[in-house]
């Protein structure tokens, strides 16, 4: 791995210095990259194996962060669903 300096952007993965590469060489956490969204049911999946997962939320106007997700709960408002994936 290759630090590229603190506030660079990094890849989710596939390239040196990526989020992957980082879970791997501090936490020894082998892990995949999906180039797609996980619908709720693969979350709920990845979950129930003990597997957290990773997020990128991004901003139209380019940007964003990485977020951990570790549970999901479902709040009804106005007869939608939404999915909240926090981080404590």
């Amino acid at each position: 791995m290759i630090a590229k300096g603190c506030n660079y952007w990094n890849y989710n993965y596939g390239d040196k210095g990526s989020i992957q590469d980082i879970l791997v060489y501090f936490g020894k956490l082998q892990n995949v990259g999906v180039a797609a969204a996980l619908t709720q049911a693969e979350i709920q999946t990845e979950l129930s194996n003990n597997r957290l997962f990773v997020i990128r939320w991004g901003w139209t106007a380019g940007g964003g962060h990485f977020v951990v997700g570790q549970k999901v709960e479902e709040i009804h408002i106005h007869g939608h669903i939404q999915t909240k994936l926090p981080v404590p």
